[in-house]
């Protein structure tokens, strides 16, 4: 049997990644690619190993719908390695899925909304704090 090539192992590996991510974040197939702005059939066939993200729009999308800095996205799909853009070799504990929604609704919005969500999450903040401080 042929071993895999270097390409398909960083296929394999960023569909792993991938569908870790959306998985994390409680969001269907369907519901990533609306928020990349490619079909759901696109993120099966990266989950699958079968392909990769070549636009670099493609790869901001992922950025955006994931909350994480492009960089760690190209880094990912084998265009760059950790050690050319600085980042660390593992990634960092995921945060909880409940804090990475709510951050995902807020870098949504624009203007007025963007500023009322982040009154109403700081007013919830600093009700825990006081909790915390009883």
């Amino acid at each position: 049997m042929q071993a895999a090539s270097a390409k398909d192992q960083v296929k394999a590996a960023f569909g792993v990644w991938i569908k870790e991510q959306r998985t994390r974040r409680d969001l269907t197939q369907r519901q990533l690619a609306q928020a990349i702005g490619v079909t759901d059939p696109v993120v099966s066939r990266w989950e699958k190993g079968e392909s990769l993200p070549r636009e670099i729009e493609v790869m901001r999308g992922i950025a955006r719908a994931l909350n994480m800095p492009v960089l760690q996205v190209l880094v990912r799909t084998g265009y760059l390695s950790a050690d050319e853009v600085g980042l660390p070799a593992e990634e960092p504990a995921p945060a909880d899925p409940l804090i990475e929604r709510v951050a995902g609704f807020v870098d949504g919005l624009e203007g007025e909304k963007a500023a009322k969500a982040r009154e109403a999450i700081k007013s919830f903040v600093d009700t825990l704090e006081t909790y915390q401080s009883e």
